[in-house]
């Protein structure tokens, strides 16, 4: 005990003596006071190392140091004792007031008593406030341009910003010093080179450090391959404040560049605003001021003129550090903490220490620049000091203040090169997409590029989509979000401190940050900004069935019609290429695909739908006047034009050559309608594939390439499969009418869903179905997507359910894999196992290639038939439940299918969980994916879990189970508290809807439970918003079961026909139906109570109550 505390004052006085608090120098020689005998007995936690990791090279003992233990008994009273007592007053009241005095210069200059409040407030991170920004001076403030910037989204007016920045171009950065570079540990290095070329002389003409990592093995593993060798150096600082300001929609800040970047046309002056548009959603925008640059126009992102009157959060700016800290109030969590320099042993003397007492643990702690420290003693405890340190407050580690580093470099604003780094919470982390990997992202030195690319799905390669977007679970269950709104090209870095690095080449940095606090409210904060998903029809929540390789009509029919025999539910028939005249859109083959009208409109007579493909590349080769789609597409002037204003010629399935139409471009709307009208007269389609959207070419360029410029050969080119960004697509430099195609090319197949949601509610009167290949963030306003050209194998079926889950969490819950696989031929095994799984997605379709075996259900023999059927019809019965979830998800911005931990986010061991989901938070979906298995064991959080089918209590949770999964049967379990409202299944959708309704009740430990259904005619436009619909609420508590409408504004009629209520502990002797005796049965070894032949009308309310 003497000798921590004696450390303790010695650390005190060294603030006198010029040693910081905190400093690398004070924790570094705590080794040797430590081996000198005057400090602890023992050794300090392990995790103090972690706290201080660029001090290794000076204190690696700390690695192996245990948590001390000091045993202490009341002595008697001397002189030494009352000494330590003294010295203890004088520690807690003068020299922390001397010090602070010290810390915000109250020595030297004057503050106002409240601005010094206000700053130990938000130092010390204790008092939520709504204005938690650090101000400082406001000579450079600008008035009255803020809001009309927002609107335009462009800035180019040299009236914005400081007038007296100077003319001169900035110096080159300075050689960073030895220490510098060792005192920054692998896990903190941040890439200073990342394009090809490093060498020791490079790197250090960038200012930057050069060693090979300290590698764990003599040969480094692939995680280890992707630590950089050239890396910013401690107090790397490309940028200064010079000015922070107020606004009416929150703040404002100026940066100047200190000194030069390696790239070209870097920017000189940034302006960061900083909105509060809500209080869940922040909003941080870093551009040039005075030049225009490109700025996505979709999503459509809201306009937000006025700051929220009372965020949720705070943004902490530290003017010597160059960087800023996003701060959830409620739990003073760091969500995102960035520097625009590199600063980890530094101290800003202006951060308050905190000072930790616990049972048998003394530790000095300090809010550093490069971390927060906190003791980890036993004892719980919250320590607040009165008067005038009322302000002051000292967590143990359940407040949520915690390690958070900040060696943060490189931040670099160029003209195609634009870099920001940040700390994150936790390694938890989810998102940013589209990629094939685990759900939980690796924090390994993970490289994910966004580039739009027709790809098959495989790991660490750019796919279809890019969705700059991912999610955090915190270590306290809270969740929060961030999304960077830049549609360029780029690459999102991972690594293990855990620190996220956006590097795109082109826009600007638009950040949005939502604080959740649940996962399910960060989506839904999402989706209030790019969109939320739009309604599908009734129709389309039914199994489809397609092929690329129906040679002809006739074996379209053969396959519809084996399928239907089967018994099978099938509700859209799709064709892909086959069905084409010259694979030219808008047309169909005469000669092999005759009668296709009339095959049309037998679907339509028994109540089924049809899809074909449609892709966006117009044939080019036709003579003048023979292909109406390229006449007029030349007419309008909307093809994508290459440099010298032509239309761009590449090549996909078309003959000779193909152009492609541009949908920024606004007389593409008319054009667009006008084709699929024509095509549409000829045959009633009532859905649109589009497909090869990303735009695919099969040439790289034209085909002579693309020319030399900057846009196909930027400075830095993310790591896109091929190399080029052109590779396999269109040349960068050509134009659209949104601007370059460098700029817009992520944006191609979005706005083309855009376009095509449009035209299709326009031909149809009736809902849009959009299903596309390429997407962004927001187009699930607009169309669902599936995974794109997968491979027949258990792996690729097993990756699917990431993939699915991904992209609910990005707004497009209306998703799904090709069942059984495309690519490659498929087993029965596996087939009957992906039917299984298949009929789970929120989009259903069975799908595969031409050159493979026939894959639909029949073809593969009676026990994939058995276990399609089986699977279908269970999907089927519950399509009442799923139609609510899709509606709550339209309004509410909710996912369909989700990962168990949005239902228990204070359930770490649910994070990692990605073999398993939910529907909605009720009906948790256990998929068979391992060959030869007829058992799955699987985690259930703490609930009630009822089997599906046999209605039986499986698990109250917290544990593992093993469920024995038949190989016609996939593990369903329904979550107690819930009621799922059913129907009896037919063959279609139209069927099945005109069956009573049911009603599926399990009890939670409370023997409560609740659920809803939304109703309407399943295929209208805007039922919702004009208010034609049904809307039913079902209550179950104890032995009643009750129901009402909370809106009926549907003309149809529903009646409930059966009930089932899960979880009756004690046996029953009597059912009553509002008042009214009725039959029942009741299962005494499963305790679930059935009631069937009912025929009650849902337009009144009704109770069920049992003796």
């Amino acid at each position: 005990m003497k000798g921590a505390v004696k450390y303790f004052f010695k650390t005190l006085r060294n603030v006198g003596n010029g040693r910081e608090i905190g400093s690398t120098e004070s924790v570094c020689n705590l080794q040797k006071e430590q081996e000198n005998g005057s400090v602890l007995k023992s050794r300090s936690p392990a995790e103090f190392n972690r706290l201080q990791p660029q001090c290794s090279s000076r204190s690696e003992e700390f690695d192996t140091l245990q948590e001390y233990i000091v045993e202490s008994k009341c002595p008697k009273i001397n002189i030494a004792t009352l000494s330590i007592v003294i010295l203890l007053i004088v520690v807690f009241i003068v020299l922390p007031i001397v010090y602070l005095l010290h810390c915000f210069g109250m020595l030297s200059s004057h503050w106002p008593a409240d601005e010094f409040s206000r700053v130990l407030t938000d130092h010390s991170h204790s008092d939520p406030r709504k204005d938690g920004v650090y101000h400082f001076d406001t000579s450079y403030a600008t008035q009255n341009h803020i809001k009309s910037a927002y609107k335009q989204k462009k800035y180019s007016s040299d009236k914005d910003g400081p007038k007296h920045l100077g003319a001169l171009k900035p110096s080159p950065p300075p050689k960073p010093t030895i220490d510098q570079c060792a005192r920054v540990s692998d896990s903190l290095r941040f890439d200073c080179y990342p394009e090809e070329g490093a060498n020791e002389k490079s790197c250090a003409n960038r200012g930057c450090c050069w060693a090979k990592p300290n590698y764990t093995t003599d040969e480094p593993i692939d995680d280890q391959l992707n630590i950089p060798y050239c890396y910013y150096p401690l107090q790397f600082k490309g940028y200064k404040f010079v000015n922070v300001s107020e606004t009416s929609f929150g703040s404002t800040a100026y940066l100047k560049r200190t000194f030069s970047s390696p790239y070209l046309k870097d920017a000189r002056l940034l302006k960061i605003d900083i909105k509060y548009e809500s209080q869940k959603r922040l909003r941080i925008k870093i551009y040039d001021p005075k030049h225009t640059r490109f700025e996505p126009p979709f999503p459509e992102v809201p306009v937000v003129e006025n700051a929220a009157s009372n965020p949720d959060y705070r943004v902490f700016i530290n003017k010597s550090q160059l960087g800023f800290k996003v701060i959830r109030n409620s739990d003073n969590e760091t969500m995102l903490l960035i520097w625009f320099t590199s600063a980890l042993c530094s101290f800003n003397a202006k951060d308050i220490g905190a000072l930790l007492f616990a049972e048998q643990f003394l530790q000095l702690s300090a809010i550093l620049p490069s971390h927060h420290l906190y003791g980890l003693g036993k004892s719980r405890f919250r320590l607040a000091l009165m008067t005038i340190w009322q302000r002051f407050s000292f967590f143990n580690r359940d407040q949520h203040l915690r390690f958070n580093s900040v060696n943060i470099g490189g931040f670099v604003f160029a003209d195609q090169f634009l870099q920001l780094s940040a700390l994150l919470p936790s390694q938890f982390i989810y998102g940013l997409g589209e990629h094939r990997s685990s759900l939980k992202l690796s924090t390994s030195w993970q490289i994910f590029t966004m580039m739009n690319h027709d790809q098959v799905p495989s790991e660490n390669t750019n796919l279809y989509g890019s969705h700059p977007f991912y999610l955090v679970m915190e270590k306290s269950g809270n969740s929060h979000g961030v999304f960077l709104l830049n549609s360029n090209a780029m690459d999102v870095i991972l690594q293990p401190t855990p620190a996220i690095t956006f590097r795109t080449i082109g826009g600007i940095l638009d950040l949005y940050f939502f604080l959740g606090p649940t996962p399910s409210d960060v989506v839904t904060q999402y989706t209030d900004v790019i969109g939320k998903p739009f309604m599908p029809p009734f129709w389309g929540l039914g199994f489809h069935l397609c092929r690329y390789g129906y040679k002809t009509l006739t074996e379209t029919k053969e396959v519809w019609n084996r399928t239907r025999a089967a018994g099978i539910p099938l509700d859209v028939q799709w064709n892909d290429l086959d069905y084409m005249a010259n694979n030219s859109d808008f047309t169909y083959n005469q000669t092999t695909y005759a009668g296709l009208p009339q095959f049309v409109n037998l679907l339509h007579q028994v109540g089924m739908h049809y899809v074909p493909l449609i892709d966006p590349g117009i044939s080019a080769a036709e003579p003048r006047g023979t292909y109406p789609p390229y006449d007029e597409g030349l007419k309008l002037g909307i093809f994508v034009k290459n440099s010298s204003g032509q239309p761009f010629i590449g090549k996909v399935w078309n003959p000779v050559d193909t152009v492609w139409p541009d949908f920024t471009h606004p007389k593409t709307v008319d054009y667009w309608l006008d084709q699929l009208k024509s095509m549409h007269d000829k045959f009633q389609f009532d859905g649109a594939w589009i497909d090869m959207n990303e735009p695919s070419n099969f040439w790289s360029g034209s085909a002579h390439g693309c020319e030399n410029n900057s846009l196909d050969y930027p400075p830095y080119t993310p790591g896109v499969l091929g190399g080029k960004l052109f590779f396999r697509t269109l040349c960068m430099n050509s134009e659209q009418h949104a601007g370059k195609h460098y700029d817009v090319h992520n944006l191609y197949g979005f706005t083309e869903a855009i376009v095509t949601s449009f035209v299709m509610s326009e031909i149809r009167e009736r809902r849009p179905f959009v299903i596309s290949r390429s997407t962004f963030s927001g187009h699930g306003h607009y169309a669902g997507h599936w995974s794109g050209d997968i491979a027949s194998t258990w792996y690729d079926m097993k990756r699917s359910v990431p993939e699915m889950l991904n992209f609910n969490m990005f707004g497009i819950p209306l998703v799904g894999a090709d069942i059984c696989g495309f690519n490659g031929n498929t087993t029965p095994a596996l087939c009957q196992r992906w039917s299984e799984l298949g009929a789970f997605y929120p989009f259903s379709r069975n799908h595969n290639s031409e050159e493979n075996i026939p894959q639909d259900p029949v073809a593969l023999g009676p026990a994939v038939v058995q276990a399609a059927r089986k699977s279908l019809l269970t999907r089927y019965s519950l399509l009442p439940f799923l139609y609510t979830l899709f509606w709550r998800a339209h309004v509410d911005g909710t996912t369909v299918a989700r990962p168990l931990f949005f239902q228990f986010p204070l359930d770490s061991l649910t994070y990692e969980i990605d073999y398993e989901f939910l529907w909605g938070s009720d009906l948790l979906i256990v998929p068979v994916l391992e060959e030869n298995a007829t058992q799955v064991s699987t985690y259930l959080p703490q609930s009630l879990w009822y089997d599906f089918y046999t209605s039986a209590l499986v698990s109250h949770g917290g544990k593992n189970v093993t469920l024995n999964a038949p190989l016609d049967t996939i593990p369903l379990l329904v979550r107690g508290g819930s009621i799922l409202p059913m129907q009896e299944p037919n063959v279609t959708t139209t069927l099945t809807r005109k069956n009573n309704l049911n009603l599926l009740a399990a009890a939670d430990e409370l023997e409560v439970a609740a659920g809803e259904l939304y109703w309407d005619d399943g295929d209208s436009l805007n039922s919702y918003e004009e208010s034609l619909y049904i809307l039913l609420k079902f209550n179950l508590s104890g032995a009643q079961l009750s129901g009402s409408s909370a809106h009926w504004g549907y003309p149809g009629v529903l009646t409930l026909g059966k009930v089932t209520v899960l979880g009756v502990k004690q046996s029953v002797t009597s059912v009553f139906i509002n008042q009214a005796t009725t039959g029942f049965s009741y299962d005494t070894i499963n305790k679930f109570l059935t009631v069937e032949n009912l025929d009650v009308p849902l337009s009144e309310p009704f109770t069920l109550h049992w003796v």
